[in-house]
């Protein structure tokens, strides 16, 4: 059986149908609200509606079913969720509201409300921002910015994030803008909050995806440190075009949830210019495992750094050796010095990762299996990725595999690295080169996904 055919248990899937931007990220108190890009008819792209699925613990999903459906303005596009405890909006206080892009002869941003956050009724003034007449105009994060006491938006714009207030959600003014995407990117899905620093200050962060032509990457997640003076952004120097936030091909439109106590992000496990032709079994599309995101000091200067915020779900397998499990787990290698981990299957594929000689952290998917279906997917833009090291020091890797996602942590969380990988078999043998102390981890809270 293919990676392809296992459903993950750690990362969230559809049961049927198409997904791919994490939408309205919201947590309640009681439970965390995922809501995604969803074609509910098919594996591919195609009218966009809002899918919808909680979680106690983030690792356990219920799904629910479409909560956002088009209208005659247009397919529900990616956007977020407030709640509204104050009632500024006028639609009941405690409602959860969605402030998204519509999708139709322009794009533009629109509201919609619930009392549970099962079904969104849109809101009858529709648009809220009408288009200024740009073709990419999309994905608003909203969040309450306590400073200001007003509700506060960061929307793509093309080459630019625009920034946008509002006392009630229903009227918007702009109040300024960020441009720092190049020629051939476009700026989406834009996400605005602060951080605390190793010295106590707090730190803007501005996450983004960028897309651009796949000669170029294709879909890449980048951040920017600085200031917000609830006007606009401005990045420090150092900062101006951006770093890395995955150093995967495979994590893109990642946002973070709105209301929680720590600031957790999810991400869509796939680049744009393969995502829809990927092998797929009844459903196509993951999400990221939720990271907790910090900021760390690290040799390169201040750095945003993520950990998988799962808690304890892995326990040490006993008396592996070289094997590998048949569902999911987690590798840890640490050491001194270069070292190569390669995960090989009895018909000689394999995906390695590690040190080398250099200095570089690692990865390799080359020959990890299936890459047939594009070929863009196992070109070395894609599949090989290095890194200098950022902090000194004993090295210490993570690599969580589970199913077709593999996800490599290190440098204290300031390295994240998200790749997908379709063996036609699966891994059954780790091989170690170098000198490096390895431990494999078994899933140890095994269950199947909420029908």
């Amino acid at each position: 059986m293919g990676n392809f055919e296992k459903r993950p248990v750690l990362h969230f899937s559809p049961r049927g149908g198409w997904i791919n931007d994490p939408n309205g990220l919201t947590y309640d108190g009681k439970r965390y609200h995922l809501y995604a890009q969803h074609n509910p008819e098919d594996i591919v792209w195609g009218p966009m509606h809002w899918l919808h699925a909680t979680s106690g613990d983030l690792l356990a999903w219920e799904e629910h079913g479409v909560a956002l459906f088009p209208d005659d303005l247009g397919t529900a596009f990616s956007g977020s969720v407030v709640i509204d405890g104050q009632n500024t909006a006028g639609f009941g206080a405690g409602a959860m509201v969605a402030v998204y892009t519509q999708h139709g002869d322009s794009e533009r941003q629109s509201i919609a409300y619930s009392t549970d956050g099962m079904r969104f009724t849109p809101y009858a003034g529709n648009p809220v921002i009408d288009n200024p007449g740009i073709p990419d105009f999309r994905d608003p994060k909203v969040f309450w910015n306590e400073r200001k006491q007003c509700w506060c938006m960061a929307l793509a714009a093309g080459a630019a994030v625009e920034f946008y207030r509002s006392a009630n959600l229903r009227e918007w003014s702009k109040t300024g803008a960020f441009e720092k995407a190049g020629p051939a990117q476009t700026f989406e899905c834009p996400d605005l909050f602060m951080l605390p620093a190793p010295d106590g200050r707090m730190v803007w962060v501005l996450t983004c995806s960028l897309i651009a032509p796949p000669e170029s990457g294709g879909g890449r997640m980048r951040y920017f440190l600085g200031e917000y003076d609830g006007q606009a952004f401005c990045a420090w120097e150092g900062y101006e075009e951006g770093l890395p936030l995955d150093e995967g091909p495979d994590d893109y439109a990642g946002a973070t949830f709105n209301g929680a106590q720590e600031r957790i992000y999810l991400g869509w496990a796939a680049n744009p210019v393969y995502a829809g032709k990927v092998p797929a079994c009844g459903y196509r599309g993951h999400m990221t495992l939720p990271r907790r995101l910090s900021l760390v000091d690290t040799t390169a200067g201040l750095r945003l750094a993520a950990e998988p915020a799962l808690g304890v779900v892995f326990s040490e397998a006993k008396g592996a050796g070289s094997s590998l499990p048949a569902g999911a787990y987690e590798i840890r290698a640490e050491g001194g010095g270069p070292f190569e981990l390669s995960l090989e299957n009895r018909i000689g594929e394999a995906f390695r990762f590690g040190l080398n000689e250099q200095g570089e952290i690692f990865a390799d998917r080359t020959r990890a299996g299936n890459s047939s279906f594009d070929g863009w997917f196992a070109s070395p833009l894609y599949s090989v990725a290095r890194k200098a090291r950022v902090t000194t020091g004993p090295f210490q890797m993570r690599l969580i595999v589970d199913g077709p996602i593999v996800e490599l942590y290190a440098e204290r969380g300031a390295y994240v690295n998200t790749m997908l990988v379709f063996p036609k078999e699966s891994y059954s043998e780790i091989r170690a080169r170098g000198s490096v102390g390895l431990k494999i981890l078994l899933y140890a809270k095994p269950h199947e996904p909420e029908k």
